[in-house]
């Protein structure tokens, strides 16, 4: 007995305040592979030397990225953005649609994670 097993579709549910519908319409959800940014298409191919049999391998060999873009999905930014660090390990940040706000994980909450970056909440 031979069984067929379909691949359901993914549904994605985005639910947004009244205030915050114009994300909605302005920037939905879409295929990631739709957003393949320029520096990816730009970058080298992988290329073998077979005078010294090695391998130059390029970051278009990640398996991470290469999975995102053929199964993930991106919500474009919806608005203007403009950070600067603050002096003090924290962040400044004005969205030009004055209503988006955010959050960053200061580096306590990490707890030795990354302690030279800053990790934003949108």
């Amino acid at each position: 007995m031979l069984f067929s097993f379909k691949p359901k579709p993914l549904v994605v549910h985005c639910i947004v305040s009244e205030e915050m519908s114009h994300v909605y319409d302005y920037a939905p959800i879409q295929a990631a592979n739709k957003f393949f940014p320029a520096w990816w298409k730009a970058s080298p191919k992988t290329t073998i030397d077979w005078e010294e049999t090695n391998l130059q391998q390029s970051i278009k060999n990640c398996q991470g990225i290469q999975d995102h873009y053929a199964h993930g999905m991106i919500m474009p930014m919806w608005t203007e953005l403009a950070i600067s660090t603050n002096g003090t390990g924290g962040i400044v940040s004005q969205f030009s649609d004055g209503i988006s706000t955010n959050d960053y994980q200061p580096v306590d909450l990490r707890a030795g994670f990354r302690p030279d970056a800053i990790t934003l909440a949108l």
